[in-house]
C-alpha cells in the first residue's frame, strides 16, 4: 500500500544500480488499485440508495484489487528490498529499517481504528486493536523479514496449511470465544474489527515472499530471458492458485453466500474465506506477471501508465487523504454521475499529491516521514 519498501535505500546506492530499485509495474498496480479503493470508499457514501445492489456487485468482484493485493505487494516489496541489500547493508540496519517502518504503519492502524469505539465494535481502549489494512500491512512488513529465513518449500507449505486450517480454526474460535482463553486468542487473531484477520491473511505473506525472491533473481540476472521466464512462472502459478480457489468454492457447502442486499455470490469473492485467499493470490500473481511483462520487459509507456505509476508512489498518503472530502456529499450521485465524481475526485487527489511531491519534495507526507526522516536518522546512528 505504500512506496516505502522500494524508496528506502534509493539514497544509499550508486546511480548505476538505481534502475533496479523501482519496478514500474508494481507501482502501476498500486496506483490502479488505490484508485479503485477510492472508488469503493466514495461510492459507499455518495451513491443513491437504488445503487446498493450494483455497488455490492462491484465491491465483491473488485475486492481482489483491495487489501489482499496490497498485503501481497507489501510482503513482496520487503523481500525485494532485503534481498537486494543483504550483502551491501548490515543486517541490523535492514532489520531496524523494516521494524521501524512496520511499527509506524501499525501505529497509523491504531489511529484508523479509533472510530470503532463509536460504532459499537468495541469499547476503548480495546477498539484500538483491529486488523484493518494499515495494521496488517505494518505487521506484514515485520513478519516477512523473518519468513524469508525459511526455505521456499516450507513457506509455501505453511501458507497453504494456514488457508486450509482456517476452515476449522475460525469457526472454533468464534463459537468458543466466550471461554476466557479462547476469547483472548480470538481477540488477537481475529480482533473486534476483522477486516483483514490474521487468519487467514497471514498466509499471503508466506506465499508472496516466495515470489518476491523469484522477482529478485530475475531482476539481478538483467536478461530478457530471465524476466520473460518470471512472467511465465507468475502467470502459471497464479492460474493454479486461482483455479484452486474456484475448486474449493465448488466443493464447499454451500458454494455461495448471500449479501445484505439478498444477492448470491460465489464463495471465492467472499473476503477472508479460504477459497478467496487462493483466488486473490492467483489474481495477484497473474496481474503482476502480465503487467511486469508489458511494462518492465517490453518497456511500454504512455500517459495512462505514467499516471498510475505516480499514484502508486504516493498510495499510502493518497489512501489517508482520500477520507478528508468524503463527507462532502452524502447520497447524491446516480449510476452515471458517480463515475464523473470518482474520476474528478481521483484527479483532484492526484493533483494535490503531485504539487506536494514536486513543489515541496513531498516533505512530511507519510512516505517522506517513513522513508526518509525517521528511518534515515536511525541508519545514521548505526
Amino acid at each position: 500500500m505504500n512506496d516505502i519498501n522500494q524508496e528506502i535505500f534509493e539514497q544509499q546506492i550508486p546511480e548505476s544500480e538505481e534502475k533496479y530499485t523501482r519496478i514500474r509495474s508494481i507501482d502501476f498496480i498500486k496506483g490502479f488499485a488505490i484508485s479503485l479503493i477510492v472508488l469503493g470508499h466514495s461510492t459507499a457514501i455518495w451513491k443513491l440508495p437504488e445503487l446498493n445492489s450494483i455497488y455490492s456487485f462491484m465491491f465483491h468482484y473488485l475486492d481482489v484489487f483491495g487489501s489482499s493485493l496490497f498485503i501481497f505487494l507489501s510482503s513482496l516489496s520487503v523481500v525485494f528490498s532485503v534481498r537486494k541489500k543483504t550483502l551491501k547493508v548490515p543486517e541490523k540496519t535492514l532489520r531496524n529499517t523494516v521494524f521501524t517502518r512496520g511499527l509506524l504503519i501499525i501505529f497509523l492502524g491504531f489511529i484508523y481504528n479509533l472510530p470503532n469505539a463509536y460504532i459499537g465494535t468495541a469499547e476503548f481502549p480495546f477498539s484500538l486493536w483491529g486488523w484493518n489494512i494499515l495494521m496488517f500491512i505494518g505487521f506484514a512488513q515485520i513478519i516477512t523479514y523473518y519468513i524469508i529465513k525459511l526455505t521456499r518449500g516450507l513457506r509455501t507449505l505453511i501458507g497453504v496449511l494456514i488457508i486450509l486450517l482456517t476452515y476449522i480454526l475460525q469457526p472454533f474460535l468464534y463459537v468458543n470465544k466466550s471461554n476466557p482463553v479462547v476469547g483472548v486468542i480470538y481477540f488477537i487473531l481475529i480482533s473486534p474489527a476483522p477486516h483483514n484477520p490474521f487468519l487467514p491473511f497471514v498466509s499471503i505473506c508466506f506465499i508472496s515472499s516466495v515470489f518476491g525472491e523469484i522477482l529478485v533473481e530475475a531482476m539481478s540476472l538483467e536478461s530478457y530471458e530471465a524476466r520473460f521466464d518470471l512472467f511465465r512462472r507468475f502467470v502459471r502459478n497464479g492460474s493454479f492458485f486461482l483455479l484452486a480457489g474456484i475448486f474449493l468454492t465448488i466443493i464447499d457447502n454451500p458454494p455461495y453466500f448471500i449479501d445484505d442486499q439478498g444477492l448470491y455470490f460465489p464463495l471465492f469473492v467472499y473476503r477472508g474465506s479460504p477459497s478467496n485467499i487462493f483466488y486473490s493470490i492467483g489474481m495477484a500473481l497473474i496481474l503482476i506477471g502480465w503487467l511486469f511483462y508489458y511494462i518492465d520487459v517490453r518497456k511500454k509507456n504512455n500517459i495512462f501508465i505514467d499516471m498510475f505509476v505516480f499514484l502508486g508512489t504516493v498510495s499510502l498518503s493518497l489512501f489517508l487523504i482520500s477520507y478528508i472530502w468524503l463527507p462532502l456529499f452524502t447520497v447524491y450521485f446516480n449510476i452515471f454521475s458517480i463515475w464523473f465524481a470518482w474520476i474528478g475526485y481521483n484527479a483532484i487527489l492526484a493533483f494535490l499529491m503531485y504539487i506536494w511531491r514536486h513543489s515541496f519534495s513531498g516533505k512530511y507526507s507519510l512516505e517522506w516521514l517513513m522513508g526518509h526522516a525517521l528511518i534515515r536518522r536511525k541508519i545514521k546512528k548505526e
